[in-house]
């Protein structure tokens, strides 16, 4: 994985915590200054002897690097990415970006009361709330529009523009959204309530399932759908107003469309190209900012600086980690998808300051898969809380396929007894009461 765009994922789907009220990625988690090496010109591909001449300048830089970029996918077609055609207007991954980033300096304008009543920080005032949102109406339109759009793809779209974003905006709009359905089930307009909620849904499925997501965006995404899945099951089912639950409508909504270890390997396609393009191939080639830990001394012998001076190698083994990752990915069970991510690259035939950086550029693998694999667990988990409450059928655990255990004494769901569990601290899940459960 990637010390760029995945590096920061790696960080926040191991905790799954801190994403969820942190606007810049790039700022949440960059190091200070004093703990960073200030390198040198780094010699790169394409770039002849600068001593006597100026800094190239970032953007130059990355036009070398696309160039770069472009014929290491003529050589290795195996990871190029096949787009869809989608319209604009009905794209919601293109809507979702022009929306962020109109609010990407100040996220959206919620008054703080407001801001501290869906975070869950001040108590819920059913009044003040649908009257926000009743003088908001066409800004909660257009959130909910983008949610429920079905189509999405990254055709077109300039990579810059999803490398880093602020997970703000997206949080801003979920929370609001299930303020909403929760208003609404009030009210006892469920089908407002089911429509909210699912654009909550809708909104990670374009951050996550259009062809170049990245750990980031999946990280955003997760989030999103956990903190929907919760709200539903602990405020929305169980707010007053109308008449028996759809049941079967939320359970759809909960149930989704589940990831797989073919998912993550399509995600990590995504990576490969987001981190190859904006992060390794432009710090390879001297861009300071994205890559400090080189170092260049050029009138030392080659490498006795701690230099890379053979980035072809450094590439090319790169790309065969995700490649092969991948291949076991899509043949793999999802408990096999920790053990396959804690497997070192293969630094064969690369030098010693080439097989250093990569070293660094997958540092936390292992975190985020045992992140992603519990995320998975967390979707169950709550789909089974609610089956649980109308006497449906349960799923089991997908990490370990053992059933979930049911305290009927307590009112609570958990996780199986299970060595993976030991170390999480995983706490049961409320069952909630609903109208149509046996009370």
């Amino acid at each position: 994985m990637m010390r760029g765009s995945g590096f920061v994922a790696l960080l926040v789907l191991g905790a799954l915590v801190a994403l969820k009220e942190s606007g810049s990625l790039r700022g949440l988690f960059a190091k200070p200054e004093t703990e960073r090496a200030v390198p040198k010109a780094v010699g790169g591909k394409y770039d002849e002897d600068r001593s006597n001449k100026p800094k190239r300048s970032r953007e130059d830089l990355q036009r070398m690097a696309d160039r770069w970029y472009q014929e290491i996918l003529e050589k290795h077609p195996e990871m190029k990415v096949t787009f869809k055609e989608v319209p604009d207007e009905r794209n919601g991954f293109l809507q979702l970006l022009n929306f962020m980033d109109r609010y990407a300096k100040d996220g959206l304008p919620i008054p703080e009361n407001i801001s501290e009543m869906i975070s869950g920080h001040a108590p819920w005032d059913a009044a003040v709330m649908g009257k926000w949102v009743e003088e908001n109406r066409g800004l909660m339109d257009e959130i909910v529009k983008i949610g429920l759009l079905d189509e999405r793809s990254a055709k077109g779209i300039d990579m810059d523009r999803t490398n880093f974003f602020s997970a703000k905006v997206p949080n801003e709009c979920s929370k609001l959204l299930l303020a909403s359905a929760r208003l609404a089930m009030e009210r006892g307009d469920e089908a407002g309530a089911l429509q909210s909620a699912r654009a909550v849904f809708g909104l990670a499925d374009h951050m996550d399932r259009m062809e170049l997501p990245s750990l980031l965006s999946e990280t955003v995404s997760v989030l999103l759908r956990q903190g929907a899945r919760k709200a539903i099951l602990s405020e929305i089912l169980g707010a007053g107003g109308g008449t028996d639950r759809d049941l079967t409508a939320w359970q759809d909504l909960l149930a989704g469309d589940p990831e797989t270890p073919a998912d993550l390997a399509r995600i990590f396609l995504g990576e490969w190209h987001n981190t190859t393009r904006s992060f390794l191939l432009p710090g390879l080639l001297g861009d300071q900012e994205i890559l400090p830990m080189l170092v260049d001394s050029s009138k030392e012998a080659a490498g006795a600086g701690g230099e890379i001076r053979d980035p072809d190698s450094v590439v090319e083994a790169h790309l065969k980690y995700f490649s092969g990752l991948m291949a076991q990915m899509k043949a793999s069970e999802l408990g096999e998808i920790p053990g396959l991510s804690a497997n070192p690259p293969d630094k064969s035939g690369v030098s010693p300051a080439g097989g250093a950086l990569l070293d660094e550029l997958f540092v936390g693998a292992t975190a985020w898969s045992k992140g992603w694999t519990r995320a998975q667990t967390d979707a169950a988990i709550y789909q089974a809380a609610l089956l649980a409450a109308t006497g449906g059928e349960m799923p089991v655990e997908p990490f370990t396929g053992k059933p979930f255990i049911v305290d009927e004494e307590a009112g609570t769901i958990r996780v199986p007894e299970d060595p993976w569990f030991e170390s999480m601290n995983y706490k049961p899940v409320k069952i909630p009461v609903v109208r149509g459960s046996a009370e």
